[in-house]
């Protein structure tokens, strides 16, 4: 895996999201729908506003949202994100990927490679995801990639990712 602000796996290419990007955003529903986790119609002025907050945060932060792309074809398919909520002091970790790519992995790979980004390139100590308790693929993504419920609420659990120690050969 190569580690600029780009990421690549074996399969993806990330990139931190960027002005090229807002066409994506603002002419495909679907895209709004998975990125802002609602069906209702978010205005144009609303995506642009979400982008200079997302392009500040990289620039603060040297972390944030990453458009998520197939190598191959360099098919957009969705997105992931660490982001550091000022209100809370912590890095959250968040993703979607569209319909039509689910269940196919790509969340796994893509999450992953974030975490190990935060992780290596940002040394953060740890990171939480929130989800709703009926997201049941989220909630087996997240135990996969080891992390742990910490917290219950009325309709969505916390679970932490801690970086583990380094250990000499």
């Amino acid at each position: 895996m190569k580690f600029t602000n780009q990421i690549e796996t074996s399969r993806l290419m990330l990139s931190p999201i960027s002005k090229e990007d807002e066409a994506i955003l603002i002419n495909h529903p679907s895209v709004t729908t998975t990125l802002f986790y609602t069906d209702i119609q978010i205005s144009v002025g609303a995506i642009r506003a979400w982008l200079l907050n997302a392009y500040e945060h990289w620039h603060k932060h040297l972390y944030g949202v990453w458009v998520i792309r197939i190598k191959e074809s360099r098919q957009f398919i969705g997105f992931c994100s660490l982001r550091f909520d000022e209100e809370i002091r912590e890095t959250i970790l968040s993703y979607g990927i569209l319909e039509h790519y689910r269940k196919k992995g790509y969340a796994f790979e893509a999450v992953s490679a974030i975490i190990q980004y935060g992780f290596q390139k940002c040394s953060l100590n740890h990171i939480i995801a929130n989800v709703k308790q009926d997201n049941i693929a989220s909630i087996q993504l997240l135990e996969k990639l080891g992390m742990k419920k910490v917290s219950i609420s009325e309709r969505s659990y916390t679970y932490i990712k801690i970086k583990e120690p380094y250990k000499e050969g």
